[in-house]
């Protein structure tokens, strides 16, 4: 790979982090499945799986909800998303007759950009630190 194709590629990572950080979160969804038939099933739906056909010599990604959906999952089973996204999961979790619970988050203050750290000037070795 050469330096530019590097660069790029490192330009890319942190647009996209630019962008995940910049979604507010504003519900938590914790669920579970007692049956692991469902489990599986769920699973699938919200993550999606590589379907292959013809003894493995096709496989074709298929796309789950949260492919389509920006949240964060913080363990197995519990994820924050955005509220206007929270009646696409429910939808999901109902139909495979999960348990579930939603809480609205709230905060008490807009979080702020941290600032940079200024870049500090090499020392001239000919010069003595100015005091």
């Amino acid at each position: 790979m050469s330096r530019e194709a590097s660069r790029e590629a490192s330009r890319e990572a942190s647009r996209e982090a630019s962008r995940e950080a910049s979604v507010v979160w504003e519900k938590i969804v914790a669920y579970r499945v007692d049956s692991v038939t469902k489990s599986v099933q769920l699973s699938r739906s919200l993550h999606g799986y590589k379907d292959r056909s013809n003894k493995g010599r096709y496989v074709y990604a298929r796309k789950g909800l949260l492919d389509k959906v920006p949240c964060l999952q913080l363990q197995k089973g519990v994820f924050l998303i955005r509220e206007k996204d929270t009646q696409l999961l429910v939808r999901l979790l109902r139909k495979y007759g999960a348990e579930y619970y939603i809480a609205k988050i709230e905060t008490s203050h807009t979080p702020k950009p941290r600032p940079r750290p200024r870049p500090t000037q090499p020392q001239d070795p000919q010069k003595p630190p100015t005091k």
